[in-house]
């Protein structure tokens, strides 16, 4: 589907992807050569993952890089049979990826998986499917690269627009500097023109001069930008969409050369047109000891400094602006006190940790253990770190709420945490109490929701005790 061949080995089968087989692995080129010395014999060989034994199958090539994922092995996705059926309620988020045929178009694949969820629908439970029918709910196809980087391009195209002003900002001052060293040219040219020189020598010798002026400050631009971009992960580019695939390469650097000879094109027709007068008396006259340089010469490099100074302008204001705007993000509350908290993150072996009760009760002894360390005033586990770019949302069916027809459905960000999740980081109660260990033994099932969720659901009323349900199950606030 990736279009994506193993450096050597193989990818998974059909009969992997079920639990019972499901027991093999990819190795990244990477790793193969860290872990394994780039050993050849590899294939076949078991590594112990979690407790589990699994079969290393095939190895990629060196140059596979999917978006910003920086996995280095790969298992199959596997479940069982009745996980599978049309009529299975899973609670499960993947990423939803395909490639159309070469005749096909998205609206074509838009329309196929319109009937794929009509038919879908009447399988779903009452409930869930009177919601999805108010709410207009509508699967949307977008191209894999525009949906990656979705969050970030209008950020990327508002930093690109402040780096094309400032590039026309250098222009228009180089033009305006090369306009007055053309003023003190001009009785040379005249004198080549009265000698014989044709309108394109004159032209010739000037594109060539502007070209490897060009030409020049790309090059020496070149060396700046590369030192630039290895300067970038400093500033944490690796973390946006694709960041890690920020890097200095020959397209960049055909592209910026490129962009030089054109720039110097285009410094050199201005310059051109100044320095071809048809009337070569007056042009020799500004030059002598009582001339002075002509209005047609002042108006033009006039408009240049004009055009410079409101560029400048542009560009000043723009960046000012993303200044207030950045302060301003930087004082809203993220909702928590972040200060004197650390995180860190844990994986239990699903073949030692694979009941739920067992898990449980290792939570609880490291949490007993990490609350009695000296400084430590409060310690939780959670399933998910805020702004750490995991999430898990979920729609779901609200006791008593009734959904008006056009309404957009509203998917809800959860995650189980332990007891002390509020007090580690700071988060006050509005109403009713917070989660505590017992709740982990009791049959019932509840949880903690936040102000915007109760005032969509149960505006003006109390959301105490109210009942919603994701997928199959239900849950009591």
């Amino acid at each position: 589907m990736l279009g994506v061949k193993p450096a050597f080995g193989r990818f998974f089968t059909e009969e992997e992807t079920d639990y019972a087989r499901s027991a093999v692995v990819v190795l990244t080129d990477a790793y193969w050569r860290s872990h394994y010395n780039a050993d050849p014999g590899v294939l076949g060989r078991a590594m112990q993952i979690e407790g589990q034994l699994a079969t290393i199958v095939g190895v990629l090539q060196p140059d596979f890089r999917y978006l910003s994922s920086r996995a280095k092995l790969f298992f199959p996705l596997a479940s069982a049979p009745e996980e599978r059926a049309p009529q299975a309620r899973q609670n499960i988020n993947v990423q939803l990826i395909a490639r159309l045929a070469s005749d096909a178009s998205l609206d074509t694949a838009q329309t196929q998986i319109d009937a794929f969820n009509a038919q879908q629908m009447e399988g779903y439970p009452s409930a869930i499917a009177k919601l999805l029918e108010n709410t207009g709910f509508r699967t949307h196809i977008y191209p894999l690269h525009a949906d990656h980087v979705r969050s970030v391009r209008p950020v990327l195209l508002w930093l690109q627009g402040g780096a094309l002003l400032l590039l026309l900002i250098g222009s228009v001052n180089l033009v305006n500097l090369l306009l007055i060293r053309a003023s003190a040219r001009v009785k040379e040219f005249s004198v080549r023109q009265a000698l014989g020189a044709g309108r394109h020598h004159v032209a010739r010798a000037v594109l060539i001069e502007t070209i490897m002026l060009a030409g020049i400050g790309g090059v020496l631009g070149l060396g700046v930008g590369a030192v630039g971009i290895s300067l970038l992960s400093v500033l944490g580019t690796s973390e946006l969409p694709l960041g890690t695939q920020v890097a200095f390469s020959s397209r960049v650097a055909a592209t910026a050369l490129c962009g030089s000879v054109l720039a110097g094109v285009a410094f050199a027709l201005p310059i051109i047109g100044f320095l071809l007068r048809k009337h070569l008396a007056p042009a020799l006259h500004t030059e002598d000891r009582s001339g002075t340089v002509s209005r047609a010469a002042q108006r033009l490099r006039h408009a240049f400094i004009v055009a410079q100074i409101a560029l400048a302008f542009v560009l000043l204001t723009g960046a000012g602006l993303f200044g207030v705007s950045l302060q301003r993000v930087l004082k809203v509350s993220p909702g928590f006190q972040p200060q004197q908290v650390l995180t860190g993150r844990i994986g239990l072996p699903p073949a030692r940790y694979g009941n739920e009760q067992t898990r449980l009760a290792f939570i609880e002894r490291l949490l007993d253990e990490i609350r009695v360390q000296p400084g430590v005033t409060s310690a939780a586990i959670s399933t998910v770190v805020p702004f750490t770019g995991q999430d898990n949302n979920q729609a779901i069916v609200p006791e008593g709420f009734v959904s008006q027809p056009g309404d957009s459905i509203r998917t809800h960000f959860h995650c189980a945490t332990s007891g002390d999740f509020w007090q580690a980081m700071g988060i006050g109660l509005r109403q009713g109490r917070f989660l505590e260990d017992a709740d982990n033994h009791r049959d019932q099932r509840v949880c903690v929701i936040d102000e915007v969720f109760a005032q969509h659901y149960w505006p003006n009323e109390d959301a105490i005790g109210r009942h919603w349900t994701p997928t199959r199950q239900r849950t009591g606030v």
